[in-house]
């Protein structure tokens, strides 16, 4: 039984992360000291070009709140400006962001958070995005780097080598998502089962692939007879473009500890290789990488894409969403009906990641289990398998409920034990994404 029917899944600073409060403004490269001394304004809007940097540093993300003072002398004046995150983040008071943590980004996308009491208290965390508004786009034209794939404010390093794992061939339904390119997600593979079920999966490497174990262990905890089940590799158009290879399945196995939503992951084996080409490539492990926060990440699959139920989409849909801090979670499903243990599972904070928009209907839904969330590495191009889709809520896209993903890093060890691939080892020593 699919999961988805019951619990699916769903003029200053730019660029730079808003907590430093010695960070010059956009234009102050042009500003000299002497200007500094001639105008106040400058001193508060270039404070690293003027030497005027606050002695006392603001706190950060990671610490508390603000405190609900202003920071600058100026704010009163600049209260009709308080949607520029310069003025947000020095004027609290004049722009009414009391409670509010600092938003996690300047631009991009970013969430910040505040804690909502109500008279008999009764406290909630309360999440909203930030920063969205656009950065300032990259100059990525060095022959070895490349744009990140829907993040064109930040660059990454190409590899030189190809067939490797996580490359895309491409240059830079999912509810809500777009037609994917063909080719670009090459290790994207779809289960065509003997019956109105389906379900995505992942290759690992030319033998093994990973998918959602509840697309494959029944209510009573016994696998499914998956004799007559297809696997078709190297197709972006289902049941239209040929695939250029269909495999059957050899063996499954399900984590030792699988009980729904808990470690919802199987390792497949297929009854041959696969060749490796342009459209037929393996997903990276993350080898140890954590996926920060806010995180733009990207989810693929052939689920439907109207809410309301109906046939599979039958063009590979793709939709970029963000890796959210896991509260978000928390509390977007602790009210929502015919949860079960699901909450004991999201509280428990560990073994999946929460994925979305909070203001966007954009999600994984219905067919889309077992499917990959695939994010580009710290240090190049590369994409690593953060994540396979596992669950959400049953109305695909609900404003402010993000998707459950199993979380592959901490899946990783058994995955190998299984698949005998050693693990490459990768860090990154971002909090918050690009």
């Amino acid at each position: 039984m699919d999961y988805w029917l019951y619990v699916l899944p769903i003029i200053f600073l730019c660029g730079t992360f808003a907590q430093d409060p010695c960070e010059d403004s956009d234009g102050c490269e042009d500003v000299t000291k002497t200007w500094c001394s001639l105008s106040p304004s400058l001193k508060e809007i270039c404070p690293k070009t003027c030497g005027t940097c606050p002695t006392t540093p603001k706190p950060t993300v990671a610490s508390t709140l603000y405190s609900c003072e202003d920071d600058l002398p100026r704010c009163k004046a600049w209260k009709s400006s308080c949607d520029n995150n310069y003025v947000k983040t020095n004027c609290r008071k004049t722009c009414d962001l009391c409670g509010w943590s600092i938003c996690t980004k300047s631009c991009g996308y970013g969430t910040r958070h505040r804690r909502v009491c109500d008279e008999n208290g009764k406290c909630t965390e309360e999440y909203e995005e930030c920063g969205t508004e656009s950065c300032r786009s990259a100059d990525c034209t060095s022959e070895t780097e490349d744009y990140r794939y829907g993040i064109p404010h930040q660059c990454c390093k190409k590899e030189s080598y190809f067939f490797s794992c996580g490359q895309s061939s491409v240059a830079s339904k999912v509810f809500g998502g777009v037609n994917a390119d063909r080719k670009r997600w090459p290790w994207t593979v779809a289960i065509i089962p003997n019956n109105n079920e389906f379900c995505g999966a992942v290759l690992v490497n030319n033998k093994f692939l990973v998918s959602a174990a509840h697309c494959f262990v029944n209510d009573q905890g016994n696998l499914r007879n998956t004799k007559k089940w297809k696997l078709y590799f190297g197709i972006t158009k289902l049941f239209q473009d040929k695939p250029k290879e269909i495999r059957n399945i050899k063996s499954v196995t399900a984590h030792p500890e699988y009980k729904f939503p808990n470690n919802d992951i199987v390792v497949i084996e297929i009854d041959r290789k696969v060749k490796y080409s342009s459209e037929i490539t393996p997903i990276c492990l993350p080898g140890g990488e954590v996926t920060p926060q806010d995180t733009k990440c990207f989810v693929t699959g052939w689920g439907v894409s109207d809410k309301s139920g109906g046939s599979i989409t039958t063009h590979m849909q793709e939709a970029g969403i963000y890796n959210l801090d896991r509260k978000i979670c928390q509390e977007a499903y602790k009210d929502i009906p015919y949860m079960g243990n699901v909450l004991a599972f999201l509280n428990s904070n560990k073994g999946y990641l929460c994925a979305g928009h909070l203001t966007k209907k954009i999600d994984s839904c219905l067919g889309d289990s077992g499917g990959p969330l695939v994010c580009q590495r710290c240090d190049s191009c590369d994409w690593y398998l953060a994540g396979i889709v596992s669950f959400g809520h049953y109305d695909c896209g609900s404003i402010g409920v993000p998707g459950v993903y199993t979380s592959i890093l901490d899946a990783e060890d058994w995955i190998n034990s299984i698949t005998g691939m050693k693990k490459d080892l990768y860090g990154c020593d971002r909090k918050y994404g690009p």
